[in-house]
Protein backbone atom coordinates (compact mmCIF):
# COMPACT_ATOMS: atom_id res chain seq x y z
CA UNK A 1 0.00 0.00 0.00
CA UNK A 2 2.45 2.96 0.86
CA UNK A 3 5.85 2.31 -0.22
CA UNK A 4 8.42 4.08 1.20
CA UNK A 5 11.99 5.14 -0.23
CA UNK A 6 10.85 5.73 -3.99
CA UNK A 7 12.51 8.15 -5.96
CA UNK A 8 10.48 11.53 -7.33
CA UNK A 9 11.19 13.93 -9.58
CA UNK A 10 14.58 13.78 -8.03
CA UNK A 11 13.72 13.74 -4.29
CA UNK A 12 13.25 11.22 -2.23
CA UNK A 13 9.80 10.04 -1.19
CA UNK A 14 9.40 8.22 1.79
CA UNK A 15 6.61 7.08 4.10
CA UNK A 16 5.89 9.10 7.55
CA UNK A 17 4.62 8.18 10.75
CA UNK A 18 2.54 11.48 11.97
CA UNK A 19 1.83 11.69 15.98
CA UNK A 20 2.50 15.27 16.70
CA UNK A 21 -0.84 17.66 16.17
CA UNK A 22 -2.58 20.45 17.48
CA UNK A 23 -5.99 20.04 18.59
CA UNK A 24 -8.55 22.30 19.36
CA UNK A 25 -11.91 20.72 20.79
CA UNK A 26 -15.14 21.64 21.84
CA UNK A 27 -16.64 19.92 24.57
CA UNK A 28 -20.29 21.30 26.11
CA UNK A 29 -19.51 24.82 24.77
CA UNK A 30 -15.84 24.70 26.10
CA UNK A 31 -12.82 24.69 23.62
CA UNK A 32 -9.85 23.74 24.95
CA UNK A 33 -6.50 23.98 22.27
CA UNK A 34 -3.12 21.71 23.07
CA UNK A 35 -0.27 20.18 21.59
CA UNK A 36 -0.84 16.40 21.49
CA UNK A 37 0.88 13.02 20.10
CA UNK A 38 -1.22 10.66 18.73
CA UNK A 39 -3.23 8.55 19.21
CA UNK A 40 -6.08 11.07 20.92
CA UNK A 41 -8.49 8.37 22.56
CA UNK A 42 -11.51 10.93 22.93
CA UNK A 43 -13.43 8.77 25.39
CA UNK A 44 -10.16 8.43 28.36
CA UNK A 45 -9.87 11.99 27.60
CA UNK A 46 -13.01 13.72 28.15
CA UNK A 47 -14.75 10.41 29.57
CA UNK A 48 -16.92 9.80 27.39
CA UNK A 49 -18.89 12.69 26.66
CA UNK A 50 -19.74 13.80 22.98
CA UNK A 51 -17.95 16.90 21.30
CA UNK A 52 -15.75 17.89 18.72
CA UNK A 53 -11.94 18.58 17.59
CA UNK A 54 -10.26 19.91 15.13
CA UNK A 55 -6.33 18.25 14.75
CA UNK A 56 -3.71 20.19 12.46
CA UNK A 57 -1.14 17.78 11.99
CA UNK A 58 1.73 18.85 9.70
CA UNK A 59 4.15 17.39 7.18
CA UNK A 60 6.91 18.20 5.10
CA UNK A 61 8.57 16.48 1.92
CA UNK A 62 11.79 17.01 0.71
CA UNK A 63 10.46 18.12 -2.97
CA UNK A 64 7.23 17.88 -4.46
CA UNK A 65 6.16 14.30 -5.93
CA UNK A 66 5.35 13.25 -9.20
CA UNK A 67 2.97 10.71 -7.48
CA UNK A 68 -0.25 10.16 -5.83
CA UNK A 69 0.22 9.91 -2.01
CA UNK A 70 -1.43 8.17 0.32
CA UNK A 71 -2.73 8.73 3.86
CA UNK A 72 -3.67 5.92 6.13
CA UNK A 73 -6.09 5.77 9.83
CA UNK A 74 -6.77 3.33 11.64
CA UNK A 75 -9.02 5.25 13.89
CA UNK A 76 -10.71 8.69 13.02
CA UNK A 77 -14.55 9.92 13.79
CA UNK A 78 -16.98 8.48 14.59
CA UNK A 79 -17.61 11.32 12.18
CA UNK A 80 -14.60 13.01 10.03
CA UNK A 81 -13.15 15.25 7.31
CA UNK A 82 -9.85 14.80 6.07
CA UNK A 83 -8.79 18.42 4.49
CA UNK A 84 -4.84 18.66 2.59
CA UNK A 85 -3.72 22.18 2.01
CA UNK A 86 -7.15 23.85 2.04
CA UNK A 87 -8.45 20.74 -0.37
CA UNK A 88 -11.37 18.14 1.41
CA UNK A 89 -10.20 14.63 0.31
CA UNK A 90 -12.32 12.70 2.64
CA UNK A 91 -15.83 12.97 4.45
CA UNK A 92 -17.28 10.18 6.78
CA UNK A 93 -20.94 10.53 7.97
CA UNK A 94 -22.12 14.07 8.59
CA UNK A 95 -20.23 16.21 11.64
CA UNK A 96 -23.82 17.64 12.02
CA UNK A 97 -25.49 14.80 12.35
CA UNK A 98 -24.58 13.36 15.82
CA UNK A 99 -25.46 9.62 17.36
CA UNK A 100 -26.76 8.42 13.84
CA UNK A 101 -23.37 6.51 12.20
CA UNK A 102 -20.02 5.34 13.46
CA UNK A 103 -16.89 5.42 10.91
CA UNK A 104 -14.03 5.23 14.13
CA UNK A 105 -14.19 1.57 13.37
CA UNK A 106 -13.03 0.91 9.99
CA UNK A 107 -9.92 1.96 8.60
CA UNK A 108 -9.44 4.73 6.14
CA UNK A 109 -6.88 4.90 3.59
CA UNK A 110 -7.48 8.31 1.58
CA UNK A 111 -5.35 8.57 -1.71
CA UNK A 112 -3.81 12.24 -2.16
CA UNK A 113 -3.18 13.63 -5.74
CA UNK A 114 0.47 14.92 -5.96
CA UNK A 115 -1.35 17.78 -7.67
CA UNK A 116 -2.59 18.75 -3.96
CA UNK A 117 1.45 17.96 -2.08
CA UNK A 118 3.52 20.96 -1.60
CA UNK A 119 7.09 21.22 0.48
CA UNK A 120 5.19 22.05 3.41
CA UNK A 121 1.77 20.07 4.25
CA UNK A 122 -1.23 20.22 6.22
CA UNK A 123 -3.80 18.04 7.98
CA UNK A 124 -7.08 19.51 8.76
CA UNK A 125 -9.08 16.25 10.45
CA UNK A 126 -12.53 17.22 11.72
CA UNK A 127 -14.01 14.85 13.85
CA UNK A 128 -17.08 14.85 16.26
CA UNK A 129 -16.89 11.98 19.07
CA UNK A 130 -19.70 10.42 20.34
CA UNK A 131 -19.78 9.62 23.90
CA UNK A 132 -18.97 6.11 24.83
CA UNK A 133 -17.92 5.21 20.95
CA UNK A 134 -14.50 5.13 21.18
CA UNK A 135 -14.04 8.46 18.68
CA UNK A 136 -10.88 9.83 18.06
CA UNK A 137 -7.82 9.57 16.16
CA UNK A 138 -4.84 7.66 15.37
CA UNK A 139 -1.37 7.71 14.17
CA UNK A 140 -1.80 9.32 10.39
CA UNK A 141 0.46 7.36 8.18
CA UNK A 142 1.27 9.18 4.72
CA UNK A 143 3.69 8.10 1.96
CA UNK A 144 3.89 6.84 -1.94
CA UNK A 145 0.93 5.26 -2.68
CA UNK A 146 1.75 2.92 -6.12
CA UNK A 147 -1.92 1.91 -6.60
CA UNK A 148 -2.91 3.37 -9.45
CA UNK A 149 -2.75 2.78 -13.68
CA UNK A 150 -3.10 5.42 -16.79
CA UNK A 151 -6.32 3.80 -18.65
CA UNK A 152 -4.36 5.27 -21.62
CA UNK A 153 -7.92 6.17 -23.31
CA UNK A 154 -9.64 2.89 -23.66
CA UNK A 155 -13.11 4.60 -21.98
CA UNK A 156 -12.29 7.69 -23.40
CA UNK A 157 -10.74 9.50 -20.07
CA UNK A 158 -7.03 10.19 -19.46
CA UNK A 159 -7.39 10.34 -15.76
CA UNK A 160 -5.32 8.06 -13.35
CA UNK A 161 -7.26 5.18 -11.90
CA UNK A 162 -6.93 4.56 -8.17
CA UNK A 163 -7.04 0.60 -7.08
CA UNK A 164 -9.57 0.24 -4.21
CA UNK A 165 -7.40 -2.20 -3.06
CA UNK A 166 -3.94 -4.39 -2.99
CA UNK A 167 -4.20 -5.95 -6.58
CA UNK A 168 -7.35 -6.11 -8.87
CA UNK A 169 -8.46 -8.46 -11.67
CA UNK A 170 -8.72 -7.48 -15.32
CA UNK A 171 -12.49 -7.43 -15.16
CA UNK A 172 -12.38 -5.16 -11.88
CA UNK A 173 -9.83 -2.69 -13.65
CA UNK A 174 -12.18 -2.46 -16.66
CA UNK A 175 -15.11 -1.72 -14.47
CA UNK A 176 -12.70 1.02 -12.70
CA UNK A 177 -12.30 2.84 -15.64
CA UNK A 178 -15.40 2.35 -16.26
CA UNK A 179 -15.81 -0.37 -19.63
CA UNK A 180 -14.41 -0.05 -22.91
CA UNK A 181 -16.17 2.63 -25.49
CA UNK A 182 -17.05 1.13 -28.73
CA UNK A 183 -15.62 3.41 -31.41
Amino acid sequence: MLLGWACACGAQAFTQELREVRVTSVMEGVMERKDVVLPYNWDRLHHSRPGDATFEVPFSLPGEPSEPYGAYISRVGNLSEIWLNGALLSRNGDLDSANVSDHAKVPLHVIIPSQLLQKDNLFRIHIHADGGRRGGLSKVIVGPDKRYFPPLGAAGQQDLIYYPKDSVSVLDAVSLIGGIKDT
